[in-house]
């Protein structure tokens, strides 16, 4: 670059101005220079991006939540249960640095399956019904190590729960329902211990008393032509959903099952019904007719207290019934239906000891006794 001059030869005014910016940009601007400037901005640049974050990540934020919760006692020997249609769960609004509310709201979604925040109640507490404090909640863990604090009031106030004790009662074992023998099994032991609330024991439905599960072992036994047999490690139930009853020890029991042979019985008297579709009534009136001519009534077996039930219903005048079910007909036609005997729960009849099938015919109905009189 020409530098003006002026008159004398010497450099102008502008001419050394313009010489020092020269001088003073190659000192200021050396490659050295230009290089390091660089460096510093790519970690000045990045930090305060990252100081911007954090800043906001700090900010402090309110927002409401739904918090799920346990009412528990540390105490063995007591329960605690909500009361009045109470649920387990509190609104609250909660107060932090927006990246710790976060991390708490996570922790309280019902979706990720994490369990509900705990209210313990003291020994102090008196059993019976009582009323805790829900902003006992605010000293919970999650809340004190994230920094977070409940703000305003919650609701519901407070939680309503009863306070019982803990006690252990002796239960009979009996069998399951539905399960019959000829007479009781005998249990080994005949009684256990059932430990629960005191509430919920002496005012158990029914009574209280543990199921041993008798049928499906006993079906599993071969065929044996003993008396009885003995049942081991028999499963035993509690007949109550309540979570806080349990059966003390082994839950299970040795039982000795008599299985004395059934009575054979034959009885004189079966007095049939029909059973068919409306539309079938309105074809004409039925009588019956019998694929199998039965001359000495319906030979039966069975436990010797049902088949003493069917005696004395003989001995009185009664008869045993039996239901002939028909699909329909049309006048002049025989349909086969199925006989169903009405008989005491554990009597069968013998295998060719009376007719599993009937038919009708469309003639003029009136009632018959089988065997026919």
């Amino acid at each position: 670059m020409t530098l003006p001059y002026r008159a004398g030869g010497r450099p102008g005014r502008g001419g050394r101005v313009a010489g020092r910016v020269q001088r003073w940009a190659r000192n200021t601007f050396s490659g050295d220079q230009l290089g390091n400037a660089l460096r510093s901005l790519l970690w000045v640049g990045p930090l305060t991006v990252l100081i911007w974050i954090y800043a906001e990540r700090e900010q402090i934020q309110s927002v409401p939540v739904t918090i799920p919760i346990e009412v528990v006692t540390r105490d063995p020997d007591r329960v605690v249960t909500l009361t009045n249609g109470a649920k387990a769960q509190v609104m609250a609004t909660l107060s932090g640095p927006k990246a710790k509310l976060d991390h708490v709201r996570e922790r309280l979604e019902d979706q990720m399956n994490n369990p509900p925040l705990q209210i313990e109640v003291g020994a102090s507490l008196d059993t019976g019904d009582q009323r805790i404090p829900a902003s006992r909640l605010a000293d919970n863990p999650l809340f004190v190590s994230n920094g977070v604090t409940l703000t305003g009031v919650p609701q519901p106030e407070s939680i309503p729960v009863f306070i019982d004790r803990i006690i252990e009662r002796d239960a009979p074992v009996v069998p399951e329902p539905g399960f019959g023998t000829l007479t009781l099994p005998a249990f080994e032991p005949a009684k256990v211990k059932v430990r629960g609330p005191r509430s919920v024991l002496t005012n158990f439905p029914g009574g209280l008393r543990v199921e041993a599960k008798l049928t499906d072992q006993l079906a599993q036994q071969p065929p044996t032509t003993q008396p009885q047999v003995q049942l081991k490690s028999v499963r035993l139930t509690l007949p109550t959903d309540n979570p806080h009853v349990s059966i003390v020890g082994e839950p299970a029991v040795t039982a000795t099952v008599a299985l004395a042979r059934p009575v054979e019985y034959t009885i004189p008297v079966v007095r049939i019904w029909y059973k068919a579709p409306p539309k079938t009534l309105d074809t004409g009136k039925f009588t019956l007719t019998y694929d199998l001519t039965i001359s000495q009534g319906v030979k039966v077996t069975g436990p010797e207290d049902e088949i003493a039930q069917l005696r004395q219903l003989g001995q009185q005048g009664g008869a045993v019934t039996a239901t002939l079910e028909i699909d329909g007909t049309r006048g002049g036609e025989r349909v086969s239906g199925r006989l169903t005997y009405d008989l005491p729960e554990h009597v069968k009849v013998v295998p060719g000891g009376g007719p599993t099938r009937g038919t009708t015919r469309s003639t003029a109905f009136r009632a018959r006794s089988f065997p026919p009189a």
